[in-house]
């Protein structure tokens, strides 16, 4: 049902037992009534679980939206180490594939490379890291967490 309290547009309905009643916030009648459809699928929606598709991501989008996220919560230079690990090292080689085609094999060969190149082993520790926390994010590091194993560099290096 919908009316009008001054200028603005409401709707109320009856959804599961409970009562419904919110400002459509317009001062259209048609979009009201949209507004109310949409109020009303969404509750739908919601009690059936069912969920909206999400289109995969690629690591380049993910890492992006992960660092715009981690902003606010990290000291400035801990942003700027995980952003110099996304841009300089994990994107060139992992930017353009899908965070779910991501493997441990993948993840190997990205530290055998990386410590062929002179790279330090905790250096390679903490660029994986990085990439442990954005697929934490996404619920897809537990796949490949037995798998994976963390670079030593050499028989005195402690193991975890």
């Amino acid at each position: 049902m919908l009316y009008r309290r001054g200028a603005t547009w409401w709707y109320k309905f009856r959804f599961a037992g409970r009562l419904f009643r919110e400002s459509a916030k317009t001062k259209s009648k048609s979009l009201a009534r949209q507004a109310e459809r949409k109020r009303h699928q969404a509750l739908e929606e919601a009690i059936h679980g069912i969920k909206k598709r999400v289109a995969p991501m690629t690591l380049g989008v993910a890492a992006d939206e992960w660092l715009k996220l981690k902003k606010p919560t990290l000291a400035p230079k801990s942003y700027t180490i995980e952003d110099g690990n996304f841009r300089n090292h994990l994107k060139p080689v992992f930017g353009s594939m899908l965070l779910m085609d991501i493997t441990a094999d993948d993840i190997a060969d990205y530290q055998r490379n990386r410590l062929k190149r002179s790279a330090s082993p905790k250096t390679v520790n903490l660029e994986i890291g990085t990439l442990r926390a954005l697929l934490k994010r996404h619920r897809l590091w537990g796949n490949l967490q037995p798998d994976v194993k963390i670079s030593g560099s050499g028989p005195t290096s402690a193991k975890r």
